[in-house]
């Protein structure tokens, strides 16, 4: 039994001898790539905000889920598509539903959609 436990110590010795003198291979880690620091970019300049006022006959009303689009057709034929909405108006009291015929006069911003003239309503005048 003494000679079993003496081999088998032995053995363990010679295995843990031989585990240990093993080299491992160094494995080569690329280096990070150069990153060139460049300017952060400009924010584009915002156009400014023109407040108009336009008065104009409804020709057509699309519904949106707030309010609703009108298409203004001035005295000059030019046309206008008034988006006008409870969160858009500065007194919310001023909403009011038009039809297809009315005639309003509407202040707002302003705005360009290729060649379409665009107005958020702020006050229903």
């Amino acid at each position: 039994m003494k000679n079993i436990l003496r081999n088998s110590a032995s053995f363990a010795a010679l295995a843990l001898l031989l585990s240990c003198n093993q080299t491992k291979k160094e494995e080569s880690v690329p280096e990070p790539a150069a990153v060139e620091q460049t300017a952060p970019a400009a924010e584009p300049e915002a156009a400014p905000q023109v407040t108009e006022t336009v008065s104009g006959k409804i020709t057509a009303i699309q519904p949106g889920k707030d309010g609703y689009t009108a298409t203004l057709e001035t005295a000059d034929k030019k046309v206008f598509f008034a988006t006008i909405s409870h969160s858009n108006l500065t007194k919310h009291e001023q909403y009011k539903t038009v039809v297809v015929g009315d005639t309003i006069t509407v202040k707002g911003d302003l705005w360009q959609s290729g060649e379409e003239s665009h107005i958020t309503v702020r006050a229903i005048l």
